[in-house]
């Protein structure tokens, strides 16, 4: 029998992936999860497709990192970070 495992933020996306990922790529997800939640949009581009995001301390600091982020389609994202 498996174990129900803890939500920890609440959204749809984290239930999701509780019912098709093992317990160790769940804690990985939850993790990219949480610190997501700490970027925020700066910018709206055309078509709603792309978006200047930036990290909560470093908005209003013209030195701070700047990622743009664009959906290709429904299955891709393309960050400027290159981690996506």
């Amino acid at each position: 029998m498996q174990s129900s495992r803890r939500r920890r933020i609440g959204v749809p996306l984290e239930r999701h992936a509780e019912a098709i990922y093992t317990r160790a790529m769940h804690e990985r997800f939850y993790n990219e999860l949480y610190e997501s939640g700490a970027f925020t949009i700066v910018e709206k581009g055309f078509n709603d497709l792309k978006f200047r995001v930036q990290h909560y301390n470093d908005v209003g600091n013209e030195h701070g990192r700047v990622y743009t982020v664009i959906l290709m389609g429904t299955e891709s994202i393309n960050c400027s970070c290159g981690l996506y």
